[in-house]
């Protein structure tokens, strides 16, 4: 089970990492897939409505939701 909603980390080639909510959907081994709840205010190539996958990165003892892009 995993929770419905969660923030994510976008980040672009020289960008700052952008946070924004994703409903999720499935997982598979560890890659998440759901959908992007909000509008990027920068151009990563996805928007709201699209179906995203996302991996979970642990830094420190935090772990973040980081978004694999498939193209």
């Amino acid at each position: 089970s995993f929770p419905t909603r969660r923030s994510s980390d976008l980040f672009g080639a020289e960008d700052k990492p952008e946070l924004l909510w994703v409903r999720c959907l499935s997982v598979d081994e560890n890659i998440l897939t759901g959908e992007l709840l909000n509008e990027p205010t920068k151009n990563f190539g996805c928007h709201a409505g699209d179906l995203i996958k996302f991996g979970v990165a642990q830094i420190g003892e935090q772990n973040i939701l980081l978004h694999l892009p498939t193209k």
